[in-house]
């Protein structure tokens, strides 16, 4: 019992560990690699790294993602008008970029 004790603390420290460095949470992580300590770590590894910056707290020590795409594509797009009426880009290039964006919301 023991044992699995500090395996169980061990794992979900562990996980706890990589999914911080992933953007992921980490308390969420600790729990899956505190009851499943090889399955969680093995989790982990594979997943890719969250979004950056898209965690808004709902609650005081909880959080979810929250996804901002048409803000994001607003900005980008504020972004290359802007560079498109300086002549940085042509007329061509934005409508291009314009449409790469668009197509991702």
């Amino acid at each position: 019992m023991e044992i699995y004790l500090f395996v169980a603390i061990l794992g979900g420290t562990i996980c706890a560990l990589c999914a911080s460095s992933k953007k992921r949470s980490g308390l969420g992580w600790f729990v899956i690699g505190f009851l499943l300590p090889l399955i969680g770590f093995i989790l982990i590894i594979v997943l890719p790294p969250g979004e950056d910056g898209l965690q808004e707290p709902i609650h005081e020590g909880f959080a979810t993602p929250v996804t901002k795409p048409a803000a994001t594509s607003l900005d980008e797009l504020q972004k290359l008008a802007d560079l498109r009426d300086r002549g940085v880009l042509t007329a061509q290039e934005f409508e291009t970029k314009k449409r790469q964006i668009l197509d991702r919301v």
